[in-house]
């Protein structure tokens, strides 16, 4: 109401307000869960039965659930008993997502060639909210192995633990062949709201080995010049420690549309066993946000060191940062983007082969990574097919991966692809077109074919 003092030319604005009665929470029953189970999503829950009603803890209640991945649809009902006015029940009705994907894949992408896969994934194994995840890639020259097993509330307690097995063969590098397996076992807790700090222990078995080409003649040439990439210094055991701290506000791990992501962590290599020594330090931010008509602003932003932590001694080289391919600089192919050394061995070869100077030189430039690496992925993810969850995306990356970061040392591309979100995963398709090119190995543009979201 308001009360006028015309003599003093103003207005006095009183509000009246009558206190009503205390509400409580009632029932709270979840409908529409018929694999998952109701502790799964009990357990997000910041409001109890019989608690004062709160709306900031229900409205966060229902951002915890949704953020599961496990539903297309959440929808928090409330509701009355007769004759209990000062009593509000809480229906939880979900929609469930296919979390479960058993998979055979072929593609060709240009870093890897023909490619066949299949795995075994469930977000939501047994209805328990624990991840489960069994999978194998097989290209010309390249394999992986991979088994994983989280469960977020390790016997019901606040502990998130998981363990991982693996072993990979990758000859995605120009110089060398590599040998892969390894184990690591994690746990988390949480320290704050949407904060979790983590604590693994990882151990990984690294052989190298001799790399060769065939030359016009038929010829097997070793390619692998041991003055650069002496294979000794990187073959050994990797005993490794790290922490970590995560802050997640997403509103779907799966598919997100607005929310943050950021991480940030430190490992040490050798400090509990293992002939390998250095540290690795790492941070990422992931930025979702919806702008308009089902638009999506995706980005992610990503910096990371590696240091040796033996004097006079360098870092792994095969430890160390590049950049290229579906997850990372998409306008390149994996690996050829990043600190580059010149092989005399392979210069006097190619020059023997009848190249050109330039030829020669160009091709003997060696990827041999840097200490640190900083990039920026952003894209914009808009519905083509809403009904069959099939989108477009347009994006611009920027990155470097050299030793020291410098203002002219980035590279950038950008492109354009389809992303279809199928029953067995999301699938990828995208052309990427570098704005820089200043290798014998940088093309005019990549096609890139994958199983994954890119961050």
């Amino acid at each position: 109401r308001w009360v006028f003092h015309e003599d003093e030319s103003k207005i006095d604005v009183v509000f009246d307000i009558a206190k009503g009665d205390k509400v409580y929470f009632g029932k709270i029953n979840v409908t529409g869960n018929s694999k998952t189970r109701d502790k799964v999503v009990r357990r997000e829950l910041k409001i109890r039965e019989g608690e004062l009603y709160n709306e900031t803890r229900r409205r966060v209640s229902l951002e915890n659930v949704q953020r599961l991945g496990f539903f297309d649809e959440v929808n928090f009902k409330t509701s009355t008993p007769p004759g209990k006015m000062d009593v509000m029940d809480v229906e939880i009705v979900v929609k469930e997502r296919n979390t479960g994907q058993i998979q055979v894949s072929a593609g060709y992408g240009t870093a890897t060639g023909f490619t066949f896969g299949g795995s075994v994934q469930q977000t939501n194994f047994l209805g328990k909210g624990q991840n489960l995840g069994v999978s194998m890639t097989i290209a010309g020259e390249y394999q992986v192995y991979d088994v994983s097993f989280t469960d977020p509330y390790f016997r019901d307690t606040e502990w998130s633990a998981g363990v991982r097995a693996f072993q990979s063969s990758n000859s995605g590098r120009l110089d060398y062949n590599e040998k892969r397996t390894g184990a690591s076992l994690s746990l988390g807790h949480p320290i704050g709201e949407n904060v979790r700090a983590f604590l693994s222990y990882g151990y990984t078995a690294s052989r190298l080995y001799d790399r060769y080409e065939t030359d016009r003649n038929g010829n097997k040439v070793l390619v692998t010049d041991h003055t650069l990439f002496p294979l000794e210094t990187a073959s050994g055991d990797a005993s490794t420690v790290t922490g970590s701290i995560e802050y997640d506000t997403r509103n779907d791990r799966f598919k997100p549309s607005k929310g943050i992501f950021a991480r940030t962590s430190l490992g040490n290599t050798g400090w509990v066993g293992g002939n390998l020594r250095y540290y690795r330090a790492g941070a990422d931010f992931q930025f979702f946000r919806n702008l308009l008509w089902d638009v999506v602003w995706r980005n992610s932003l990503r910096w990371g060191q590696i240091g040796s932590t033996e004097g006079g001694k360098d870092v792994p080289f095969n430890e160390r940062y590049l950049l290229g391919g579906p997850y990372s600089l998409r306008g390149y192919r994996y690996g050829r983007v990043g600190k580059t050394v010149h092989s005399d061995l392979l210069f006097n070869e190619y020059k023997a082969r009848g190249l050109s100077d330039k030829d020669a030189r160009d091709r003997a430039e060696r990827f041999l990574g840097g200490e640190q690496q900083l990039q920026w992925q952003t894209e914009f993810q808009f519905p083509l097919i809403r009904e069959a969850e099939m989108y477009g995306v347009v994006f611009y990356d920027v990155g470097q991966a050299e030793d020291t970061i410098t203002s002219d040392g980035f590279y950038s591309d950008w492109g354009f692809g389809l992303r279809w979100f199928s029953p067995i995963g999301p699938l990828r398709f995208e052309w990427g077109f570098p704005f820089k090119r200043t290798s014998y190995y940088h093309d005019n543009g990549v096609f890139e074919f994958s199983i994954g979201t890119p961050f």
